[in-house]
């Protein structure tokens, strides 16, 4: 009997013994599962985070990229775009994800760890597919920009869409003289100073125009010749605040702070010894332009003080050289998308 008493009681503990780890199992397996679904939980938070709210990034960029590209597609200058470079922005603008927002699965605590989980892979190949479109679109649309910054024009194309069409985005870009004074024009023609130097043809008390604060539009002037010529000559041109017409100064009156400057803008390869005969300036023979880069030349800075137009002779010289003509800067590519 003492045996079997033993035995029962052996027994009795052992079932103790497993009840107590059966319940520490269970608590700890509980605790454990409670952690993974906490941490799938935030995880899924994370994943939330390309779409909402303040860290709305991702989708907006998608949004604005895509439209800035269609408006691209829809400028003048898009007709200049490379062939391969337009298709490619094209295919790319249209390569949506057959994802979007409305597929997105919010995360909530009650949901399982398998829930939790799936969310989390959806989530992730939305906010994936999305981040590859922008990054497809924006390569895209840099190389199309690059393509129509580098286009090469030949001159009896330029001069019917300057002078002609009277559209300035085939000479839109940077220009910059050896002193560091630079210029920017835009394709709707507007010209900005970038960098101030003592010789740049703005007077110097016009510092509304300097600062940009007042646009200075660029347009084309009056040209002698009014058909396509067979070679490179002057395009004559005149940067001007929006209320100072050049084609009609002086016969009218203009507010003070106008400004206008008669420029030429010799496109690379014009021979200058012939521009001489049509353009507003003579050249420097001991200091000539590089006539193998396109240039502007400014040869004369009207303004309006005191309701009178008042040239500005400080801004001119004799003879225009190497140093005072505006260059053409090579556009680079942007090799950051």
């Amino acid at each position: 009997m003492t045996k079997v008493r033993k035995t029962r009681k052996l027994v009795a503990a052992l079932v103790v013994v497993l009840v107590f780890v059966a319940i520490a199992a269970g608590g700890a397996w509980y605790v454990w599962n409670r952690h993974r679904h906490d941490v799938v939980y935030a995880e899924c938070l994370q994943t939330l985070a390309p779409f909402e709210g303040a860290d709305a990034e991702l989708r907006f960029n998608a949004d604005f990229l895509s439209k800035e590209a269609v408006s691209r597609m829809e400028s003048e200058a898009y007709a200049v775009a490379g062939e391969r470079e337009a298709s490619a922005l094209e295919q790319a603008v249209n390569d949506v994800p057959s994802l979007g927002r409305s597929d997105i699965i919010q995360c909530l605590p009650s949901m399982s760890f398998e829930q939790l989980q799936n969310a989390v892979t959806t989530n992730s190949r939305i906010s994936d597919s999305w981040t590859d479109y922008d990054v497809s679109v924006q390569r895209a649309l840099d190389d199309v920009e690059y393509s129509i910054a580098t286009h090469e024009y030949e001159f009896p194309e330029l001069f019917n869409l300057v002078v002609l069409g009277s559209t300035m985005y085939p000479l839109a870009g940077d220009y910059c003289r050896h002193d560091g004074s630079c210029i920017s024009i835009s394709e709707s023609g507007n010209l900005t100073i970038n960098n101030m130097t003592d010789g740049d043809p703005l007077p110097k008390e016009n510092t509304m125009v300097a600062t940009g604060a007042v646009p200075w539009q660029l347009q084309p002037y009056y040209q002698s010749l009014q058909s396509t010529p067979d070679q490179s000559v002057p395009i004559h041109l005149c940067a001007a605040t929006a209320d100072f017409y050049c084609d009609a100064f002086p016969s009218v009156s203009y507010s003070d702070g106008s400004v206008a400057s008669q420029i030429d803008y010799i496109a690379s390869g014009t021979d200058l010894a012939a521009a001489e005969q049509r353009g507003w300036v003579q050249y420097d023979e001991s200091n000539m332009p590089d006539s193998s880069t396109s240039f502007l030349v400014f040869s004369r800075t009207y303004s309006v003080v005191n309701g009178e137009i008042r040239q500005d002779y400080s801004k001119m010289s004799a003879t225009v050289s190497d140093d005072d003509v505006y260059y053409r800067v090579t556009p680079t590519r942007n090799e950051e998308s």
